[in-house]
């Protein structure tokens, strides 16, 4: 076969942009969830538009809170959708109490086993958005705040991009 017949025959073919279609599962204590292979684009808007809801999550009151965890649960229901969504969300929420029938009202089953929000919950999201190829950075490294001529965040040394020899004029 030629160089030409050989370029004729790939040139012909479609480009195949299909992707693996394995689910991505991840562990948490005995439970195993499962996300789809693909984020469907009106899910990513849907995650983005719940993301804006939450504003800034740090200056949120005890009041809030309940609010706040509620969405991001909310938004885990959405990564997980089906019975893994709701498993991770009840376990997200629950308050992890024991059986006890003489409550009131009575709680004939145990809550379910609780999900730290901060060791298991959030490295289960960025791992999720990395799979998805929205891969979370590392904290950004401090650069200059504005004029290098003060103190800077960065520093320089004390010498300037422009030190140096000054230019001399040519006289030709």
């Amino acid at each position: 076969m030629s160089v030409v017949e050989i370029y004729t025959a790939v040139m012909t073919e479609p480009r195949d942009f299909t992707l693996p279609m394995e689910p991505k599962r991840f562990r948490i204590d005995d439970d195993v969830f499962q996300a789809p292979a693909l984020l469907p684009a009106m899910v990513l808007k849907n995650l983005a538009h719940m993301h804006n809801q939450l504003g800034d999550v740090s200056t949120v009151d005890a009041d809030q809170l309940d609010v706040v965890l509620n969405k991001i649960g909310d938004m885990f229901a959405m990564f997980l959708p089906g019975t893994s969504g709701q498993r991770f969300k009840a376990r997200l929420l629950t308050e992890g109490r024991d059986a006890d029938p003489n409550a009131d009202p009575p709680r004939l089953e145990p809550d379910p086993p609780p999900i730290d929000l901060i060791r298991q919950a959030l490295p289960a999201l960025y791992w999720l958005l990395e799979e998805y190829g929205m891969r979370p950075t590392g904290p950004s490294s401090p650069s200059p705040a504005g004029s290098t001529d003060g103190p800077t965040d960065t520093p320089n040394g004390g010498t300037s991009s422009t030190d140096g020899a000054p230019p001399t004029e040519s006289t030709t």
